[in-house]
């Protein structure tokens, strides 16, 4: 499955994410663990469609952004989101996506494959590694734990039915919108930059979500 939409965005994270991890060395083993992951994440989509797919509805092959929409799911479980300027965290959230899904993805492959675990027990491991990653980072609360275990069911579900791109845009635009409702709730001064970080990541998820419904119609 070609999936032009999440190749795009790996190469712009794997630009950008190189004068992130600088500004803040926090996403250096998380840029490292997307480089190595990478290569995996395509097979690992696979796998997650293969064993997950007969359980959802609707169709599963080839890339369909409109899963995407799935990350609003999570957003009213957000807990806490910082940002410096508008392109930071507009940088900022497409590497933290592209890394953490390829990461989902990727891992699966090696925990099958290399150590020959059971599928669904692979994918288990994949994801609750991926969740226990961001209490080393903040500290453990019910919130923030409700708000990763429905983002790993909806960026899975959108890994399954409308392929890794589809995860990827799930994710930056839960994690984005998320971001703008603490703010805005706390009345934050960068509130103004916030909305044009968010503005902008709606109007190219719209288009990519857009442009998907057409060329499945006419295909």
């Amino acid at each position: 499955m070609r999936d032009h939409v999440y190749a795009a965005l790996l190469a712009f994270s794997l630009v950008f994410g190189i004068p992130l991890c600088l500004a803040d060395p926090s996403f250096t083993v998380m840029y490292a663990l997307m480089i190595a992951m990478a290569p995996l994440a395509a097979r690992g989509t696979e796998y997650y469609r293969s064993l997950l797919g007969p359980y959802v509805p609707g169709r599963e092959e080839g890339a369909d952004y409109r899963w995407a929409l799935l990350g609003l799911i999570p957003v009213p479980f957000a807990f806490a989101f910082s940002w410096m300027n508008w392109i930071y965290g507009l940088i900022a959230v497409i590497v933290v996506a592209v890394a953490e899904e390829t990461f989902r993805a990727g891992s699966v492959v090696l925990l099958k494959d290399q150590l020959q675990l059971d599928p669904w027990l692979a994918i288990t491991i994949a994801n609750t590694a991926w969740i226990a990653y961001h209490f080393i980072l903040k500290p453990f609360s019910l919130d923030y734990l409700a708000f990763l275990l429905l983002g790993a069911f909806v960026f899975t579900l959108a890994l399954v039915k409308g392929g890794l791109g589809a995860a990827v845009l799930a994710h930056v635009l839960s994690n984005s919108l998320a971001a703008w409702v603490v703010i805005s709730v706390a009345g934050s001064a960068a509130e103004t930059q916030v909305n044009l970080m968010l503005g902008a990541i709606l109007v190219l998820i719209a288009l990519l979500i857009g442009v998907s419904g057409v060329a499945r119609k006419r295909g």
